[in-house]
């Protein structure tokens, strides 16, 4: 990671792969360096105190100190993100590359003033800097031509310029009624969400709602789902569904009574509990069980798609 080295850093983690270990421990013991790392950053004079202490101070010399609070929270939030990856070698690898891409823009800029060779390289952060010359030159050639052809021809009468208050939002009357709003599950079920903005979706309960503002409840197990990622997919179907620009704010606690999850689970359980009692009614199932002394596995009945 220190030396940018990509196909290294990839390497390791199919060796890990390879040798059966497991992927989130090693997110989590990579975590844990990371807090060693910071403490020596930051409270030198408490490193002596640790096993590793040789190791953690050179690579607290290595890293800066935003580069390592960041790599820390990479590595949590990676773990936590182990569940929603395809399978876990791929959830680790991408772990490991979001360590290598980026790093915090305050250690980019004096990386930039320092000079080459300072610290770990960021690929993806300068990849993003600003377009060349070359690139400007060709925007304002085409912006040019784009003006020129869309200039009336001499003698012709312009046409008035759009009202700057027709901005592409949709009118007031294509927002999603109050009354359904209230039945926050139904509602989110109407949404045809997926993904990510569905697993938090169906996690939440609404709390309040006054005017731009959803306030939504979410349990504790599921705060890893309120990443800003993944409440910016959420908060764009909700754009959509309720024709405004709107407001998301969580309150994280408690177990949720009212969310989708907890619905569709409350309902899965009440078919269940239906379609148990009537195999257990059934006059050949109980003709069974009295002729043959015979036991139901409740575990083996299945509602009927």
């Amino acid at each position: 990671l220190i030396a940018a080295d990509g196909p290294a850093l990839l390497g390791e983690a199919r060796a890990l792969t390879e040798r059966s270990l497991s992927l989130p421990s090693a997110l989590d013991e990579l975590a844990a360096l990371f807090h060693r790392i910071a403490i020596a950053q930051t409270v030198p004079e408490t490193v002596d105190a640790l096993a590793d202490a040789d190791r953690v101070a050179s690579y607290a010399k290595a890293f800066s100190a935003e580069s390592v609070q960041l790599a820390y929270q990479i590595c949590v939030q990676g773990c936590a993100d182990l569940a929603l990856a395809p399978d876990e070698p791929t959830g680790f690898a991408m772990t490991l590359l979001r360590l290598l891409a980026f790093e915090p823009a305050t250690s980019l800029e004096a990386s930039g003033a320092a000079g080459p060779g300072t610290g770990p390289s960021v690929r993806a952060v300068r990849q993003n800097a600003a377009p060349s010359e070359s690139t400007s030159t060709r925007t304002e050639s085409r912006a040019s031509s784009a003006s020129k052809s869309e200039s009336p021809p001499a003698g012709a009468l312009a046409s008035p310029a759009p009202r700057s208050d027709h901005v592409a939002v949709p009118v007031a009357s294509t927002a999603a009624p109050i009354a359904e709003i209230a039945d926050w599950p139904a509602f989110v079920a109407s949404m045809k969400l997926s993904g990510i903005a569905l697993q938090l979706a169906a996690q939440t309960e609404l709390k309040a709602f006054a005017g731009n503002e959803l306030v939504l409840a979410v349990p504790e197990a599921s705060r890893h789902l309120i990443d800003k990622a993944y409440a910016d997919k959420l908060k764009a179907a909700l754009d959509d569904a309720f024709g405004r620009r709107m407001r998301l704010r969580f309150e994280v606690g408690g177990a949720a009574t009212a969310s989708l999850a907890v619905v569709e689970k409350r309902e899965r359980a009440e078919t269940q509990s239906k379609t148990e009692a009537a195999f257990r009614d059934d006059p050949f199932v109980q003709d069974l069980l009295a002729r043959f002394d015979a036991r139901i596995k409740p575990d083996s009945i299945k509602p009927v798609s």
